[in-house]
């Protein structure tokens, strides 16, 4: 089985982008895990199915519109980063960014001008969509993940996970625990502390009518306790995909979104 060193030198000797490199890990059959592996999993057997065996793509007009947001991210804290202005037009162009449903076009533009005005400031940027290579344990493979966006500040460190929806969800903490941990034990110089929080982004189609707020951050509680139990988790979640793969019929779940059609 591969080790997350291994996996990581892998991908630091890679001379294309770490959407390839992910491509390249699924074609060879390279046994690894994910958060979002294991959030579907979860959710639905047979959506886990389609997507990570049988290599359908599953799409939908709310995860576009949240790649194009995550996309912005990195250009405004690129940007904040080489000291140039969010106002240039350079910047001003990269940000136009399109939606391939126009309806969606709205939500997009006042979603990204929700980020520029909430964003972060005062805080050195350490690293923006950050992968990440760790072991949870001799049984799983390695978990591989993307930090979104790495501050610190008077040798305190932030994770920051830019999350995206019509309305606000109730967050899974365990994704920023674990990343959290990635960072205590593998930044260097080591951290004085470590802060996880997510920045959510409610998207509307009209910001000038809207009464409830459209941005929130919300801190994620850290503790060796949570990152015990997210090692159990995520060995029972690896036995789940490991019975699919073996053959055995997955389970349709009636709360699945993608299945049901509800985005």
């Amino acid at each position: 089985m591969n080790t997350a060193k291994k996996l990581e030198i892998k991908w630091k000797n890679w001379k294309d982008s770490f959407g390839s490199f992910i491509e390249y890990l699924d074609n060879k059959n390279v046994e690894y895990l994910s958060h979002s592996r294991i959030s579907t999993i979860e959710r639905c057997e047979k959506c886990y199915k389609r997507e990570y065996i049988d290599g359908e793509k599953i799409d939908f007009d709310a995860a576009e519109t949240g790649r194009l947001i995550h996309q912005a991210a990195e250009i405004v804290y690129n940007a904040i980063k080489e000291d140039e202005k969010l106002s240039s037009k350079t910047i001003k162009k990269q940000l136009r960014l399109k939606h391939s449903n126009r309806g969606r076009q709205s939500e997009l533009n006042n979603g990204i001008k929700t980020l520029i005005k909430n964003r972060w400031k005062g805080y050195k940027i350490l690293s923006i969509e950050k992968p990440i290579f760790s072991n949870l344990s001799k049984e799983l493979p390695p978990v591989i993940g993307v930090i979104d966006l790495l501050l610190e500040k008077d040798k305190y460190v932030i994770v920051v996970d830019h999350k995206t929806g019509r309305k606000f969800q109730e967050k899974d903490n365990d994704q920023l625990i674990l990343y959290s941990n990635y960072v205590m034990n593998n930044i260097k110089p080591k951290p004085r502390a470590c802060a996880a929080c997510f920045d959510e982004i409610r998207l509307v189609e009209d910001l000038s009518s809207v009464r409830d707020t459209v941005f929130r951050r919300t801190p994620v509680p850290l503790s060796e306790i949570y990152y015990h139990k997210i090692v159990r988790r995520y060995t029972k979640g690896w036995k789940a995909i490991k019975r699919i793969e073996n053959g055995k019929k997955p389970k349709f779940s009636s709360d699945c979104f993608i299945c049901n059609g509800w985005y």
